[in-house]
């Protein structure tokens, strides 16, 4: 027990892992900051529109009612790269269901 008590501080000061993972990683993957060579922002990219993802269906559930800025981030990509001649990004993720 005194491990997942120490495990459950690392994901503080956030409520919870996805909330940290969100705040980490998927949150900063939709507006990307590109540097110029001074250091400065030179423009501001959605990393999503140039790489493969997958979100599981309860991830992405969580992500679209806590995180709806990330969400659009992630759909608004996934719309822009299947519209052009490049494959969608987006990897569809089969649900599990059982009786």
């Amino acid at each position: 027990m005194a491990g997942s008590y120490r495990n459950a501080r690392l994901r503080l000061p956030y409520h919870d892992w996805n909330e940290r993972i969100t705040a980490e990683c998927y949150a900063p993957n939709g507006a990307s900051r590109i540097l110029d060579g001074e250091g400065r922002i030179a423009k501001i990219v959605n990393n999503y529109a140039a790489i493969n993802f997958n979100f599981g269906p309860t991830l992405l559930s969580w992500i679209q009612d806590k995180a709806p800025e990330t969400y659009r981030d992630i759909l608004d990509a996934d719309r822009a790269r299947a519209s052009t001649a490049s494959p969608a990004t987006g990897l569809p993720s089969p649900s599990v269901t059982t009786t």
